[in-house]
């Protein structure tokens, strides 16, 4: 008689056939999980790569050009992941991943994206990543080699990375990825032209530089000065621009009474530790500020007394340049802003003229209408500085003056077109200034021989709007 149950040699059996059937199934499931895994990390890389270069598109179509340059070299502009560069344009993808993406662009490029990721199992250490997604699981790596995958391969310690800012009419910020010395340059803005009885240009802006130790996590305000607003021929009547050049502190571009007035060229500015703002703002805060180019005036045009006519004057370094062509005949001459106080208008001694106090430049606006009322407009605007420029009532604005006064810099110094010098070392540290015009050995005669330059050229007065450089010394 069969007893209930199962004997121990068929509960054996049992166990084995289990176990096998387990090991079966681990042996072929296992796999399969892994690849779903990898095909989902792999559409998680082609995805980001996808963002970057829409990330960049619009930078492109908004003007920015403030992210970094990978390996400092131009065509190549790298977004880290972990700094949140890419933003929304990733969904949340970039709350679970750590890397970065190189966009690549230009006709010398031979790859359109490469990313470094890992999301801590797998790792794609700078490859060229497929948009279609073909073959892209041949690129997981067991770990990263020893290049920095949060900034596309490039060692910040080791490197020169620039940072650009362009002028956005807003505030701009950088946060110091990397403690180390940092070389900061800054062009002002070009003040605007005037045309009536002839055409007349409006004053460059200055150049400035200098050398900072900074923390990784400072941040800096950085404002990108504006070209000042022109004024056209053959207007008769009372006719005014509401627009003000961004961190120039008044408004541009009138034409009254058969003239014409430019409106004063923005200064550009970097600050440390407070944002408050365009520089006009900072009065209150200048240990703020480390360094300031200033912006050069309005110009001035007039059909029935053209000896009121001529170029503004341009920014300079510790004090600005008065507008040009300034005769005894002019109704207002206008002075360039220093490092105490802004630029004054003086009326000659035959003509009678009110509102000169606000002619007068000021900490970090030029001289010149602030309250958009036409019927003061008779005046080009002073440009924009540490201190301003002042403006003149029928005849051209004067520059602002520009900044390296703060003590955290080293080997700084102020570039300015046909502007007063001060080359006395180490005296003249605070106020170092060289005109890119004239004979000084310290000019920049090679890159821009005529003393100023459409693009930011180091050492050379800027022809157009500001513009900021930032770049890591290793």
């Amino acid at each position: 008689m069969k007893k209930n149950g199962f004997t121990l040699v068929e509960l054996l059996a049992v166990i084995i056939i289990i176990g096998l059937i387990f090991l079966l199934a681990v042996t072929n499931v296992i796999p399969v999980f892994r690849k779903s895994k990898t095909k989902g990390f792999i559409n998680d890389a082609v995805t980001l790569a996808e963002a970057a270069r829409i990330k960049y598109k619009d930078d492109i179509l908004n003007g920015l050009d403030d992210d970094m340059f990978a390996g400092h070299m131009s065509g190549k502009k790298c977004y880290s992941i972990e700094d949140d560069l890419i933003g929304t344009y990733a969904s949340n993808l970039n709350a679970r991943l750590h890397g970065s993406v190189e966009v690549c662009y230009g006709t010398t490029c031979t790859y359109d994206t490469k990313v470094w990721l890992t999301n801590g199992d797998m790792f794609i250490d700078g490859d060229i990543i497929d948009e279609n997604n073909n073959n892209n699981s041949s690129l997981i790596k067991n770990n990263f080699t020893t290049t920095d995958y949060l900034s596309c391969g490039v060692n910040l310690t080791q490197s020169n990375i620039v940072y650009n800012f362009k002028a956005t009419g807003s505030l701009q910020t950088l946060t110091i990825p990397e403690n180390g010395t940092y070389r900061l340059e800054v062009w002002g803005a070009q003040g605007g032209s005037a045309s009536y009885s002839a055409d007349y240009t409006g004053g460059y802006g200055a150049y400035a530089t200098g050398e900072i130790t900074l923390n990784q996590g400072d941040i800096l305000y950085i404002g990108v000065g504006e070209k000042g607003v022109s004024a056209t021929a053959n207007k008769t009547d009372y006719s005014f621009s509401s627009t003000s050049a961004y961190n120039s502190g008044t408004f541009g571009g009138v034409y009254i009474n058969n003239s014409s007035h430019g409106g004063g060229g923005g200064a550009s500015h970097i600050a440390i530790n407070g944002n408050h703002g365009v520089l006009s703002n900072y009065n209150n805060y200048k240990s703020q500020v480390l360094i300031v180019a200033g912006g050069g005036g309005g110009a001035s045009s007039h059909k029935s007394t053209p000896s009121w006519s001529g170029n503004g004057g341009s920014a300079g370094g510790f004090i600005g340049s008065s507008g040009e062509n300034m005769n005894s005949n002019y109704y207002q001459k206008s002075y360039g802003g220093t490092q105490e106080a802004g630029g004054i208008a003086v009326t000659n001694t035959s003509a009678t003229s009110s509102n000169l106090s606000q002619q007068a430049g000021a900490f970090g606006r030029g001289g010149g209408d602030i309250t958009s009322n036409v019927t003061q407009n008779t005046v080009s605007s002073g440009g924009s500085g540490y201190y301003g420029g002042s403006g003149a009532a029928h005849g051209p604005g004067a520059g602002g003056s520009s900044y390296i006064g703060s003590v955290n810099l080293s080997n700084k110094s102020m570039y300015c077109y046909n502007c007063q010098e001060a080359l006395n070392l180490p005296t003249d540290e605070a106020i170092f200034t060289v005109s890119t015009t004239g004979t000084s050995k310290y000019k920049n005669a090679a890159a821009c021989p005529g003393g100023y330059s459409s693009k930011p050229v180091g050492k050379c007065a800027k022809e157009g709007n500001g513009y900021v450089r930032i770049t890591h010394i290793p």
